[in-house]
């Protein structure tokens, strides 16, 4: 098909005013279609592709591209896509720690008990709200980009880009997320959970359904220690009654994929669902909020190859609890 006959793809790309960022990449290995090519070779998100089909602009050797076009190979591509983020984010006092800052990110502990951002009914009080604050304070101006995100109830580290190259960088950059959870009963040592996870509309969990009708995710732990609260407690009082009336474990999880309640809904699966988490069975005896905390983030920085390592401290409950059962100190968390 003639290059030059196709029609631009960006909807008013000749007057759109939107900030914008360009890639531009030399085609390695042809035969393939251009959306493929964007995800394999350009190394952008299915997300971020979709993004483009919308409101960005393909060039191939220059020329306005069609996505029914097959690149081939020296083809050089050029792709140019609005500036993303949420600017309309309401800037707002929350509180938030500061792990790290620099030109391209900021690496934040969120407290449990707020949302990581606005939706269509909560636009004030999220973390973003925060962070578009703290950046106001700073005369900084940036959208707020999350490039992860955490459930309300989860406390922990958060990666947010300060620009849109960043941000599409570390879409497709490898991560480690390592968390710490609570979960009761006493798990194994270590293990490995391979479960379809699927998550039907109005339900709030994410149900384990291995019948081909969901998606394949692993989640790996290791028991860090055993957590029994009653034994402290019968230990300081005597009462050899209380012992081992409820026992829970302290467990260091790795993820190999990210979905919604992945580690929530894996340990229940296995029958050791989290401290706090009464929507998949979890005990509400020693904190009332599902006990996990995203710990640690390392990964690779985009533009200078340096290895990056993040660790967000433990908030109060979860750190009392420790303490409360004599394990703070000697795991040096």
């Amino acid at each position: 098909m003639d290059l030059s006959m196709k029609a631009c793809n960006h909807r008013n790309c000749e007057t759109d005013s939107l900030d914008s960022i360009t890639f531009s990449f030399t085609v390695r290995d042809g035969n393939r279609s251009l959306s493929k090519t964007l995800r394999i070779e350009g190394g952008f998100s299915l997300t971020s592709v979709k993004r483009i089909k919308k409101s960005g602009l393909v060039l191939v050797n220059g020329e306005p591209a069609f996505f029914e076009y097959r690149p081939i190979q020296g083809d050089i591509i050029d792709v140019t896509i609005p500036e993303t983020g949420t600017d309309s984010v309401i800037p707002e006092k929350v509180p938030f720690e500061v792990i790290h800052e620099d030109i391209h990110m900021l690496v934040v502990n969120k407290p449990a008990g707020i949302m990581s951002h606005p939706t269509s009914r909560i636009g004030a009080g999220t973390l973003a709200n925060g962070i578009k604050q703290y950046w106001i304070d700073r005369a900084e101006e940036h959208p707020v980009r999350l490039v992860s995100r955490l459930d309300m109830g989860t406390s922990g580290i958060i990666l947010v880009a300060k620009s849109s190259d960043f941000h599409q960088r570390m879409a497709s950059a490898e991560t480690r997320k390592e968390y710490l959870a609570i979960c009761t009963g006493i798990t194994p040592e270590n293990g490995i959970i391979e479960a379809e996870l699927l998550r039907e509309r109005g339900n709030a969990a994410t149900m384990v359904n291995n019948d081909g009708s969901g998606k394949v995710c692993r989640t790996d732990f290791q028991r860090l220690a055993i957590l029994n609260p009653d034994e402290q407690l019968a230990s300081q009082q005597g009462k050899v009654e209380l012992k081992n009336q409820n026992t829970f474990s302290l467990v260091k999880v790795a993820l190999h994929t990210g979905r919604t309640h992945q580690i929530r809904a894996h340990m229940a699966h296995i029958g050791h669902p989290l401290a706090g988490d009464d929507l998949y069975g979890g005990s509400l005896k020693i904190m009332e909020r599902p006990a996990l905390h995203s710990w640690k983030l390392s990964f690779s920085n985009p533009y200078t190859n340096e290895k990056m390592v993040f660790i967000a401290p433990l908030p109060k409950d979860f750190s009392q609890i420790l303490d409360d059962t004599g394990q703070y100190k000697s795991l040096n968390l």
